[in-house]
């Protein structure tokens, strides 16, 4: 609240976007694919795309869900986009132990015609650029503000709330996004601690529709690329990972599933 003072309430996406056409798994089925690389490699090409890796790695999820709606039956194209989480500690000082993030969600629309991959990456550098700043993230911090200040809302039984919460979020919001990516950086361990780890790697949770979640962390020189997802079909995965090695990154490949072919 104490940083939620723009004199405006940006509103938040809207258009349907396009929705990953799978096959569910049995209920509590969680489908894991781990992806290992150097992370001076990736930045190394990052570099040639003149982007950080947070937005080379942006740009491949959308390339990866872009050639998988061209690759489904489809009458017509929608945008592709992800949510992505900010950290607002980086520009709102904080102390709470709560989830303080604020989303953005970089996209691509292909009604507008064919992107090449570097199209991609172009636009999502700009795209992080304009809205990751403090101005922009005040704005969405007010918006999301402005809920809790309403006084009807406020005198509705929480437990209320979190039935109509959850079903806005399966029946409106999960709808604004074709996939989700979260970047938790380079995690630091005390030194006496590095020689009995390996990697770390982060899961976001088994998502309400037919979608798979991205999750990125790093440890030292190793960059662990997690998708999560409850379906069976894995061909947003393959196209992710065939672009990092067409770039020339060394991929190791490691899953809890069984596949007919290789990724």
């Amino acid at each position: 609240m104490r940083y939620a003072n723009a004199l405006v309430c940006p509103p938040r996406p809207a258009e349907k976007t396009y929705r990953i056409r799978g096959t569910k798994e049995p209920f509590h089925t969680f489908n894991i694919i781990d992806g290992i690389m150097s992370v001076k490699e990736v930045a190394a090409v990052a570099a040639k795309y003149n982007a950080t890796i947070t937005e080379y790695l942006n740009s491949v999820l959308l390339y990866a869900l872009l050639n998988k709606q061209q690759m489904d039956f489809h009458l017509k194209l929608y945008p592709v986009r992800i949510a992505l989480p900010v950290n607002l500690r980086r520009f709102f000082p904080s102390k709470t132990l709560r989830n303080f993030i604020s989303m953005v969600y970089p996209s691509i629309d292909p009604r507008l015609g064919n992107y090449t991959f570097e199209e991609i990456v172009s636009q999502v550098h700009n795209f992080m650029r304009y809205y990751i700043n403090e101005k922009f993230l005040r704005g969405d911090i007010t918006t999301n503000a402005s809920t809790t200040r309403n006084p009807f809302i406020r005198i509705v039984p929480l437990f209320l709330k979190d039935i109509v919460v959850r079903t806005f979020y399966r029946k409106v919001q999960d709808k604004n996004s074709t996939a989700g990516l979260t970047n938790m950086g380079a995690m630091k361990v005390p030194e006496d601690m590095k020689p009995y780890i390996d990697r770390f790697d982060i899961y976001m949770g088994q998502p309400f529709s037919s979608r798979t979640n991205c999750a990125i962390i790093s440890f030292e020189d190793t960059l662990t690329i997690n998708f999560a997802s409850c379906i069976i079909e894995a061909d947003v995965e393959r196209y992710f990972f065939r672009k990092l090695v067409e770039d020339g990154i060394h991929v190791k490949i490691e899953s809890n599933r069984t596949f007919d072919e290789e990724i």
